[in-house]
């Protein structure tokens, strides 16, 4: 009983931060410029095109994060997402292109895509091995 008092305060500044949310009408995220490249299949590529091709196609983008060098990026992601992955491209913005085609060769073919490119790899099974192979990063 004595609770009662702690709880309808709470409640009620729950309905002030949502009321608050819907007045203010913060604006949505842009989608990802990458959205638009026709990607099919798991792509390597930074932690923030990671998270919002993922969000933006509902899941379709097997966007696997990795550092701005190649190794797995493992933050607020699960493990197995790059483990058993066969990835058949790289995005190349906001990553280390000659560090990425040291560890994992020369891409195929190129495409442009966003302020990147996509590099290709005909043997998806290439990138999955290095990338299996390669040390997980944790960063903050």
């Amino acid at each position: 009983l004595a609770r009662r008092p702690a709880i309808l305060a709470t409640a009620g500044a729950l309905a002030l931060v949502t009321l608050a949310g819907l007045l203010l009408r913060l604006p949505a995220l842009p989608p990802p410029a990458a959205l638009a490249c026709g990607i099919r299949g798991p792509v390597l590529t930074d932690y923030w095109n990671a998270k919002s091709l993922r969000l933006f196609s509902g899941g379709d983008i097997a966007a696997i994060p990795v550092t701005p060098s190649g190794d797995p990026y493992w933050w607020m992601d699960t493990r197995a997402r790059w483990r058993d992955a066969a990835p058949g491209a790289i995005l190349t913005e906001r990553l280390d292109t000659d560090a990425n085609r040291t560890t994992y060769g020369v891409p195929d073919r190129l495409v442009p895509c966003g302020t990147g490119q996509l590099g290709y790899y005909d043997d998806p099974g290439r990138l999955g091995a290095v990338l299996a192979s390669r040390p997980e990063a944790i960063l903050p």
